[in-house]
């Protein structure tokens, strides 16, 4: 009787930790970002560039921006129809909500316009510097960091790396929470190893 009623209460616990997770987790493969595409209805887009990063979800200075054409798809680039941004310098930045501890991945797609050498991308987490991406001349490159949150509000800041020798053009943008399988197979292992005892033989008194 004793066992059954632990059983019952582990499974409870349980339950209450798998629900606890699927409301703190968040939608994987889902971009949390507002418009990482910079799409936008009609082109060329007005004078001001800056004009139409509000719109867009971004905050920031930008220099150029426009369609979507003329650059090589590189390998495992896929982009969405719309516009770009371009660096001559300047940055963007867009807050987003996260969850403490989850990790994710940020996708920059970009490529090189002012010099076949290539250009280079600073991004920031939250104020810290990431690794500097690589830009292909004319050739869209996807350019992923693998990061994790430690608050529930967190920054994303492109900006041109310094002394590069021309602008540098950026589209669809993205940032995915990547799943944590750790915890939900914690929990089925440990469901289906007290459903197992629960069905274990009962010990029969001989009198």
């Amino acid at each position: 009787m004793k066992f059954k009623l632990l059983v019952t209460s582990v499974t409870a616990l349980l339950l209450q930790i798998i629900s606890t997770v699927e409301c703190a987790a968040q939608p994987a493969n889902q971009n949390l970002l507002v418009n990482g595409g910079f799409n936008a209805q009609g082109f060329p887009y007005p004078g001001d560039f800056n004009l139409i990063l509000a719109p867009w979800g971004w905050s920031g200075s930008i220099a150029y921006s426009w369609a979507n054409d003329g650059a090589t798809i590189g390998p495992g680039v896929t982009l969405d129809a719309g516009g770009v941004v371009g660096f001559g310098d300047g940055s963007i930045y867009q807050d987003v909500a996260t969850v403490p501890g989850q990790s994710y991945r940020l996708t920059i797609t970009a490529h090189s316009r002012g010099t076949t050498e290539g250009t280079w991308l600073q991004p920031f987490w939250n104020g810290g510097a990431l690794p500097v991406g690589f830009a292909q001349y004319f050739q869209w490159t996807a350019i992923t960091y693998d990061i994790q949150a430690t608050t529930t509000s967190s920054r994303v800041t492109i900006t041109p790396a310094p002394n590069n020798a021309g602008p540098t053009w950026i589209d669809s943008v993205s940032l995915i929470a990547i799943p944590e399988p750790s915890v939900p197979t914690f929990i089925t292992a440990a469901s289906a190893g007290l459903l197992v005892l629960s069905r274990r033989p009962r010990r029969i008194k001989i009198p």
